[in-house]
């Protein structure tokens, strides 16, 4: 049984990269369709609502892989990215 656990996980892997944000996506659609079924607010602004959520869910979770990436502090300079001038 261990094995096929291990075999479906790695099945999912190859799909999910970022569990987090799957996660995070999926709370949210779940949340907004809650929010459809009983008809919470007006049908545009349920949609404007959704929209704003995954934007917002995607942007924590490219800040966080830069965060991974290249550390909490990194930041590109045009000095790094140009050269200094002084050539």
């Amino acid at each position: 049984m261990k094995v096929l656990r291990g075999i479906g996980i790695e099945i999912l892997g190859l799909f999910v990269e970022d569990w987090a944000f799957a996660l995070a996506i999926a709370l949210w659609l779940g949340i907004v369709a809650i929010g459809a079924t009983f008809r919470i607010g007006p049908p545009q602004a349920r949609g404007v609502v959704l929209f704003l959520g995954l934007a917002t869910i995607l942007a924590s979770s490219v800040a966080r892989a830069a965060r991974i990436r290249y550390g909490p502090t990194a930041t590109p300079s045009i000095d790094t990215k140009f050269g200094s001038g002084s050539e």
